[in-house]
């Protein structure tokens, strides 16, 4: 008899499973972007890079920090690994499969430990490189827009109970809000800690 977390729940979703397949790319074209961008500093650490716009974005003082390998290889290689995941099981929920509850479960669990690199790299780029690399405010925004459709698909497949199927389809409902809400704190940290880099812009 299958284990209860291993079963494929029934519920699909193709307008979620969309919604994961394009923000999953995202995060992959950001991911490539930045292994392309640190293999070129490697090559040339006097390289003009494409990220490289001016004092307030830029990329090349963070390609080869140590926040920028905290588990040894380069975190983009791991983001490459996660979004190729999250793809997938997009493109499975596109063509009206379903996933199992333990799938939904690491998902769950993936998205949320995204969030916290998020913090992190936020963190670090406003206090301590003091800039904005463009590929990783990319995977910032795939990251903190997949992190209400993971969730509310969970919910809404019944994974964590049936009791959570309401507010999963909510949470489905309104992703894009809260989403928005979540991009608007990022924006305000930006500007808080960084208004004199943003002001001598101007």
């Amino acid at each position: 008899m299958p284990n209860a977390s291993s079963k494929a729940v029934r519920w699909t979703s193709p307008a979620t499973g969309i919604a994961v397949l394009f923000f999953a790319i995202v995060g992959l074209i950001s991911s490539i972007a930045l292994i392309h961008s640190e293999l070129e500093v490697l090559q040339d650490p006097e390289a003009n890079l494409l990220c490289d716009v001016n004092p307030l974005i830029g990329c090349s003082s963070s390609l080869l920090s140590p926040q920028a390998h905290l588990l040894v290889i380069p975190n983009a290689a791991v983001g490459l690994m996660a979004f190729g995941a999250l793809a997938a099981l997009g493109a499975v929920l596109t063509f009206k499969g379903s996933l199992p509850r333990l799938v939904w479960w690491g998902m769950s669990a993936g998205v949320l430990a995204g969030v916290g690199f998020v913090v992190f790299f936020l963190h670090a780029s406003v206090a301590v490189f003091r800039a904005l690399c463009p590929y990783c405010m990319l995977t910032w925004v795939a990251v903190l827009a997949l992190v209400p459709i993971i969730l509310g698909g969970a919910l809404a497949s019944g994974s964590f109970g049936d009791r959570s199927i309401s507010s999963g389809k909510t949470t489905l409902k309104y992703s894009w809000a809260i989403a928005l809400v979540l991009y608007l704190i990022v924006v305000l940290v930006i500007v808080v800690t960084m208004s004199d880099k943003i002001g001598y812009l101007f």
